[in-house]
């Protein structure tokens, strides 16, 4: 993201758009603006005041593909479109993928550090979880973990991290715990119901945080993990009819919270389309991922407490 300058200016022109074509107050449209095109994601609000989470399933991550120059080229250029990014299916078993990934976004001179969680899984195709993220602008705090699940009914169960913004004094930074999930596709209702437990532990650590954000490969849209409740006033970001595979026919992907709590939500969020940004077919964009990276903005500053205030996620809609 250290060479984008056009996000905010591009939200601008569509909101200007929306005004100047309907005459509609642009909040109408909800707090979500669903940017696909190279005007989307990363580029950029990089501006103290904003950080850019995103997710991402990079399909079977590991030597094959980051063997692959064109593939590689666009991964490096999608994480640094970040400021922390989660990523799923780190399938290798070779340990050097994530370093030497890391050398590659930092080549432009870039300062982003990685979390790798420890492998996960109960069949052959085992996975690590992974946080790459911009430590000029972002700070780990303490040591990341993978969440109790004292059923084992979570093939891979949510790696947990707690990071804070900088620019900032520390009482007045953005502070939150994210969990990172691949939910395992044969088991999308068991893993969906215990999910809600798993984050109530997670949130007993954390007892003096209230921005706790599921983010990650959920393998299935809004409409069927809402009824779940994994938060109060539970927020996805990415709306049902929106397309996170490549393929465009199936929403898998989200970035989920608790609305009340987490108002730190800039209202802009959306699916960064690889084949738009990238000038790919469907088939090349394929050899990337076969799923999109799905992506959120927040702000750098904590919320006031008084502004912390319970709310029908579905009215802000």
């Amino acid at each position: 993201m250290k060479n984008s300058t056009r996000f905010l200016g591009a939200l601008g022109v569509l909101v200007l758009y929306f005004i100047g074509t309907t005459g509609c107050d642009p909040n109408a449209f909800g707090p979500t603006q669903q940017m696909t095109s190279s005007d989307a994601v990363g580029t950029e609000t990089q501006t103290p005041s904003a950080i850019i989470m995103g997710s991402f399933n990079i399909q079977v991550f590991g030597r094959a593909k980051i063997g692959k120059s064109d593939v590689t080229n666009i991964l490096v250029d999608v994480a640094r479109r970040f400021d922390i990014l989660a990523i799923q299916e780190l399938r290798s078993t070779d340990q050097s993928i994530i370093p030497r990934f890391l050398e590659m976004i930092n080549a432009d001179g870039s300062k982003f550090r990685s979390v790798v969680g420890p492998r996960q899984g109960y069949t052959i195709s085992t996975e690590q979880y992974v946080y790459i993220y911009d430590s000029e602008k972002i700070q780990l705090m303490g040591e990341p973990y993978v969440a109790p699940d004292p059923q084992g009914l979570i093939h891979r169960s949510p790696l947990v991290a707690h990071f804070r913004c900088l620019h900032l004094p520390p009482d007045q930074a953005f502070t939150f715990t994210l969990l990172n999930i691949h939910v395992d596709p044969d088991q999308v209702p068991t893993e969906s119901a215990v999910l809600a437990d798993v984050i109530a532990r997670v949130r007993q650590t954390h007892p003096y945080e209230d921005d706790f954000i599921l983010l990650g490969d959920v393998n299935s849209p809004p409409r069927f993990f809402q009824s779940y409740r994994w938060f109060d006033n539970q927020y996805p970001v990415v709306a049902d009819e929106w397309q996170t595979k490549t393929a465009q026919n199936l929403n898998r992907d989200n970035i989920v919270f608790n609305a009340g709590n987490t108002r730190e939500f800039l209202n802009q969020s959306g699916v960064m389309n690889l084949m738009l940004e990238y000038n790919l077919s469907v088939e090349n964009a394929l050899q990337v991922s076969d799923h999109l990276p799905v992506w959120a903005v927040f702000s750098a500053a904590e919320a006031q407490p008084a502004r912390m205030v319970q709310e029908d996620p579905n009215v802000m809609r």
